[in-house]
């Protein structure tokens, strides 16, 4: 996207969290999706995934950060692994299937688009031909919901509580200006003996 579009999508984010948008934004935070994703932590770096398959993980990893870019003075998706929290958000038996098709139908789409553009997935594709193949997929009703639910799942990444895995080293809420309220939640017992 051009600077103007990508300060405006930053500068929505930053809005969004003063006044009302940060009583939506914690609650997105607190979710209930979040709560049973803090059941499976979030993928180490190196290791397999556990929903995703590694083209699936390179395509949405890709695909979150051009939703939500790193800035020198803002976090972004890859600052906050928000592929490795989908993963484990997806991992979850609590996620409904549908939407979890949903997202990995998402990834295959865009590397559709990306290959209709001559490259060889979405990941290989230039800031400015992600950008065009996300809005292009984002005017379907599928690419539309895919939009909502993975830029849900990268807001809950960066903003939620760190008990749960999410906002590593509290880095999205430092970003917003968020100081949490006391007491905090306790990590929950994790299913496996975690």
């Amino acid at each position: 996207m051009d600077d103007r579009r990508d300060l405006d999508r930053r500068s929505f984010l930053a809005r969004a969290v003063g006044g009302a948008g940060l009583a939506w934004l914690s609650a997105v935070a607190a979710s209930v999706r979040l709560e049973r994703a803090a059941r499976a932590a979030p993928t180490p770096e190196g290791a397999a995934p556990k929903v995703l398959t590694p083209a699936e993980w390179r395509t949405l990893e890709a695909a979150q950060d051009t939703l939500l870019p790193s800035e020198p003075d803002a976090p972004g998706a890859r600052d906050v692994r928000a592929t490795a929290y989908l993963d484990a958000a997806l991992a979850d038996p609590d996620t409904e299937p549908p939407r979890r098709d949903l997202v990995r139908a998402g990834a295959a789409a865009l590397d559709r688009l990306a290959r209709d553009a001559g490259a060889t997935d979405f990941a290989a594709l230039d800031e400015a031909g992600r950008d065009r193949a996300v809005e292009a997929y984002a005017r379907s009703d599928e690419g539309a919901a895919w939009v909502d639910a993975t830029l849900a799942f990268t807001l809950e990444a960066m903003l939620g509580d760190p008990v749960h895995d999410a906002n590593p080293g509290e880095v999205g809420w430092r970003w917003v200006g968020h100081v949490p309220g006391e007491p905090r939640p306790a990590r929950k017992a994790q299913e496996g003996g975690r």
